[in-house]
Formats: structure tokens, sequence, C-alpha cells
């Protein structure tokens, strides 16, 4: 069972989603919320599996409250419920902590992508991707991507599949390691880059344009 929150100012797009959710019996609403209290309540009580927060909720922006149930529920993956991607509060929620975004006009991508994210994976394009860091390069929590970092092989295999959306699990059945020393691994990539999270090592890797490369790039610098 996912447990699954809806956070809208608009009670049309909670009553959609609460419609669109209530026809699959793997979904458990944890629920509806119309603000960043709500969101912030639910998050405490509940700790649901995936939130949904519309790109712009009364109270308190996008960006603010996905950092806010990033502190509160740590495990909650945030998707981003936005007419576009090209605007700053989809950039900023990616930054934040969000898992990636899904566009309100495409219903029939709002189950698989809930699922997907549950599993590990983000919901983001390249071209987001490359924004997303372009706008974090200022910020505090990136200034150690400033400096080369030596990745090793294994750091470059481990990177992969975190871009790919896999799961510590899948990845040390793949990798024939134990998820201990998968989620050692994280933690060091973590403190060696300067990242905050998996969804910041699956930016890293796109934008550094490892997935496809791997062959080739094997033991290099990247930054």
């Amino acid at each position: 069972m996912i447990r699954v929150m809806v956070v809208s100012g608009h009670a049309d797009e909670r009553s959609r989603l609460n419609s669109i959710l209530n026809q699959w019996p793997e979904f458990d609403i944890s629920g509806m919320g119309r603000d960043a209290y709500d969101a912030l309540n639910f998050a405490h009580s509940f700790k649901p599996d995936v939130a949904l927060v519309d790109e712009n909720p009364p109270i308190l922006d996008c960006s603010g409250m996905v950092l806010a149930l990033k502190r509160w529920s740590p495990n909650t993956k945030v998707i981003v419920l936005a007419d576009s991607c090209d605007n700053q509060a989809v950039l900023k929620s990616i930054v934040n902590g969000a898992a990636g975004y899904l566009l309100k006009d495409r219903d029939a991508e709002i189950v698989p992508g809930i699922n997907w994210v549950y599993r590990g994976g983000t919901l983001m394009g390249s071209e987001v991707v490359s924004r997303a860091f372009e706008n974090s390069s200022g910020e505090q929590g990136h200034q150690n991507q400033k400096q080369r970092v030596k990745i090793t092989r294994k750091e470059l295999e481990l990177m992969t599949r975190v871009g790919k959306g896999l799961s510590n699990k899948e990845i040390a059945a793949e990798l024939r390691l134990k998820d201990g020393t998968i989620r050692n691994y994280i933690s060091g990539l973590l403190q060696k880059t300067g990242l905050r999270n998996r969804t910041e090592i699956a930016l890293y890797v796109y934008r550094s344009g490892i997935i496809g490369n791997e062959q080739k790039i094997s033991k290099k610098t990247l930054v």
C-alpha cells in the first residue's frame, strides 16, 4: 500500500486527483490538504510515502513547502504538479528535494509517476535538470560542487543506478553487495560531492552526462 498525500489550494483539483487515486487499490489517501499547514500536519501524523504538491499553494510557496516536508518527513517523496516545466517553482522545488514533477493536464501519467517515484525513481527531463543546476549554482549547499571530485569505478556504478531510479535493494542485487554497503556508499558520495540526497545524485548524473557513457568515463574527474 502506497500512502499518498495531495496538497492543492483548488478544491476541484483535489477532487479530480482523489477520483483518479481512488480507482487504484494500491493507494491509500493519507490526506487532502489545501496549504502548507495541512501538508505539515499530514506529514507529521501519517508520514505519507508520496506527496503531490501544487506548484502554487497558498501561504507558503512550493519550494518552501517541499523543503519543509523533507525536513518533517525525510522519506516522503514529493512530486510537484505543474502547469509547465519551464518555471521557477519547479526548478526551485527540485533543488530543495522534490523527486520531480507531473504536468497537470496529463492524468495518464499520475499513477505510473507515483509508482516510479515510490520505487526511488525521479520524474524530470534533462533540460529541467540542467536548469535546476544553473539555478542552484550559487546556493551554499552546492558550493562543494565547484571543487573537482574523483569518482571511483564502484561509485560510478552506484551513481548510474541511482540516476536510473533503482532502490538500494535493487542496486545491491545488481552489484552483489549488501544493502548496508550501498547505504554507506551513498553517504560517502553525498559527503564527497556536497550533494544532499538521492534526487541530487540523480541530477548530478544527468548533468554530468554519465548515463550512456559509463565505459568511457570509468574513472575520471566529475564536476
